[in-house]
């Protein structure tokens, strides 16, 4: 299926997030790994956001990006699959995450990346957003 990869340096606090909005607003998909965050600290954080509000968030077993303070580049990559999302970060697969609400990939229009970091020392950094096709 068609995907999207975000290559970016880790932070050694905060949050990075990768967001699919859907042409009426909705967010289809919200992958956002925490690495410390408001007391959660290493945990997969994935979402959607539809008829203004959060959904139930759902979290993923394991977390294979690199520990606080250690500086390396990430390769999320986010994939469409039949009924789901499937989550891969550095070439490993992680989870699925089923559509919700009819979201479908075919109304996502735009590609947000976001970091909410202000008490790292070290910033995340993005290298390259693609699309594959």
């Amino acid at each position: 299926g068609q995907s999207v990869e975000v290559v970016y340096k880790n932070p050694n606090s905060g949050v990075v997030a990768v967001i699919f909005v859907t042409d009426t607003g909705a967010v289809s998909i919200h992958v956002n790994p925490r690495y410390n965050w408001r007391g959660n600290v290493n945990f997969l954080y994935l979402n959607t956001f539809f008829s203004g509000r959060w959904q139930q968030y759902q979290t993923a077993p394991g977390f294979p990006f690199p520990a606080n303070g250690v500086s390396t580049t990430v390769s999320l990559r986010i994939t469409v699959q039949q009924n789901s999302f499937l989550i891969l970060a550095n070439d490993i697969p992680i989870t699925r995450f089923a559509f919700r609400h009819s979201l479908s990939p075919k109304s996502i229009r735009k590609i947000q990346w976001t970091v909410l970091d202000n008490t790292a020392t070290r910033k995340a950094v993005l290298e390259t957003l693609a699309l594959h096709f």
